[in-house]
């Protein structure tokens, strides 16, 4: 027998990078940015590129410490429900996630100096209110899931100050991703029931349990197609963003909405949040056309 026999092989480079790339969860990451993006084009842009990169950088800043801090306070239930995660895995250790989150709130915050004091502000809130949420407010009923669904809407507020101004195209966005996001969020508490359970925390789903849950998700969805299609009329080209948003994000939503009511356990969840997930991104792509 060797002596490194038994033991973990030692990550290699690559594992490291897969590994913060998992913490930060890179996909909200840039998903944030180009909300950004087309919250400039919506609001007159593309405007200065210098400060839409400044306003990418102010959310994407804000949105990785989120992440990270978030991963922070649930090590103990991520050891229960998902041991595969980086902090309970061991493949990042905690100093080193800290140490993360430290540099993605300074650039946020550099990136919303720069822009000016009202920026600096709101880059301010958004790093304050992810650490209030990952602290306090995740084990609230239905409060953690709205704030979630604020900070996700309001990469296109960012982007459309940063590039032009905030009008009725950006604040329509804007209320479209947050109706979305918070039946998203009210869904993946149904997934997360039983980690979140055990570690103690009030969610809509341990507190009134996965049927009622899934039926504000369901009630969110619908509200959100509705709402979506009704906002073709500021588009400047409806037909082509009816034909996205509708194909694309409200079939696939409204699929999820119909398993929601008709499923019974937490496995029932997975199949419509798997379409929500999809509906996501068609959502984006039809945003940038409105």
């Amino acid at each position: 027998m060797t002596a490194s026999a038994g033991l973990r092989p030692a990550p290699t480079l690559v594992d490291r990078v897969r590994a913060y790339s998992v913490l930060l969860r890179t996909g909200s990451v840039v998903a944030a940015a180009v909300l950004t993006v087309v919250g400039a084009r919506l609001g007159g842009g593309p405007g200065p590129a210098g400060r839409v990169a400044l306003g990418v950088a102010l959310v994407a800043g804000a949105v990785a410490f989120a992440q990270v801090v978030n991963d922070l306070a649930d090590v103990e239930v991520d050891r229960l429900g998902k041991p595969h995660r980086p902090l309970p895995a061991g493949t990042v250790g905690v100093p080193a996630a800290r140490a993360v989150a430290l540099v993605a709130a300074a650039t946020s915050l550099g990136a919303g100096a720069a822009l000016g004091a009202a920026f600096l502000a709101g880059a301010a809130a958004l790093v304050g209110l992810s650490w209030a949420y990952s602290r306090w407010l995740k084990g609230t009923v239905g409060l953690g899931n709205v704030v979630v669904a604020l900070l996700t809407s309001t990469p296109l507020l960012v982007g459309a100050a940063a590039g032009g101004a905030v009008g009725p195209r950006a604040l329509t966005a804007q209320l479209l991703v947050a109706v979305f996001m918070a039946g998203f969020e009210v869904v993946k508490t149904g997934l997360d029931r039983d980690g979140d359970r055990a570690a103690g925390l009030r969610t809509l789903a341990t507190t009134v349990g996965l049927r009622p849950a899934a039926r504000v998700g369901a009630a969110c969805g619908v509200a959100f197609v509705a709402a979506a299609l009704l906002a073709s009329r500021l588009g400047a080209d409806p037909v082509a963003y009816l034909l996205v948003m509708g194909v694309g994000a409200g079939v696939p939503t409204l699929a999820a909405a119909v398993l929601l009511v008709r499923g019974r356990e937490p496995g029932d969840l997975r199949r419509p949040f798997g379409l929500l997930r999809l509906a996501w991104f068609a959502g984006i792509a039809a945003l940038a056309l409105l």
